[in-house]
């Protein structure tokens, strides 16, 4: 073998072994605060593994107090597995999982569904829980990816921010932001000035 072979050998090596020491590193990151959706409807429970990592190849247990949910391994889903009132009714984003997602979307979601739902990756031994609550009527929520909980909270404070100076400011009758009505009555006020 040249040396050309010989280095193309060693940098795929180093690139496996870099790949498998990440997804060893990884931790399984699943929402904040509960889940909360309505009968009937569809909801995704968001885990995904940080840093993003293919999971592919691993083995995840979906289960919710003590039963399973949805079980992937050797890069399928096991229905064999699957508890009963599960069945048909669950599936992973496998076109996602290469960049280390391992969100669990259930459909037709029933008042028994509510619980703790654990999302264990088995090769890694590492798991995260998150809680689903189901209520009949009423706005329901998704959390967003865990990618974008900092910055959209940033950007919602920042608009607000920026709402409650601008209403103390009109309100103010301050002379940097007036509306014309209270430039003239400013005006009138002051003589005309």
């Amino acid at each position: 073998m040249g040396n050309l072979g010989l280095t193309w050998v060693l940098s795929t090596l180093a690139v496996c072994i870099s790949a498998a020491e990440n997804t060893r590193e990884s931790k399984v990151i699943c929402s904040h605060g509960a889940v909360r959706a309505k009968v009937g409807q569809d909801v995704t429970l968001l885990c995904q593994l940080q840093p993003p990592s293919d999971a592919t190849a691993l083995t995840v247990e979906w289960t919710c107090n003590s039963t399973n949910v949805h079980v992937y391994r050797n890069m399928n889903d096991d229905p064999d597995s699957q508890n009963e009132k599960f069945k048909h009714r669950t599936s992973l984003f496998r076109h996602n999982m290469s960049r280390g997602n391992i969100s669990l979307k259930l459909t037709n979601v029933t008042y028994s569904d509510a619980g703790n739902y654990t999302c264990f990756v088995v090769n890694l031994r590492k798991k995260a829980t998150v809680t689903l609550a189901v209520d009949q009527y009423g706005p329901t929520t998704s959390m967003a990816p865990v990618d974008f909980h900092v910055p959209l909270a940033i950007g919602i404070g920042i608009g607000f921010a920026a709402g409650v100076l601008l209403s103390y400011f009109i309100r103010r009758g301050n002379k940097c932001i007036s509306t014309p009505r209270q430039k003239r009555t400013q005006k009138a006020k002051h003589g005309g000035k």
